[in-house]
């Protein structure tokens, strides 16, 4: 068999599982970012029912 070919089909299976990887990477990424954007939302909703409670108060 041509070593050449076994070559590039080393080459092409590596490429496969870098982009793959790469784009798991990405999606992780993205899917954390969101994460901790709806904690932050959350957090500062809370607060501001905290604030609005002791205003109330006065």
């Amino acid at each position: 068999m041509n070593p050449l070919s076994l070559s590039m089909a080393t080459f092409a299976v590596s490429t496969i599982y870098i982009v793959w990887q790469n784009y798991r990477q990405l999606m992780a990424r993205r899917e954390r970012i969101l994460r901790e954007r709806v904690t932050y939302m959350l957090w500062c909703a809370a607060n501001q029912e905290e604030y609005d409670e002791s205003l109330s108060q006065c």
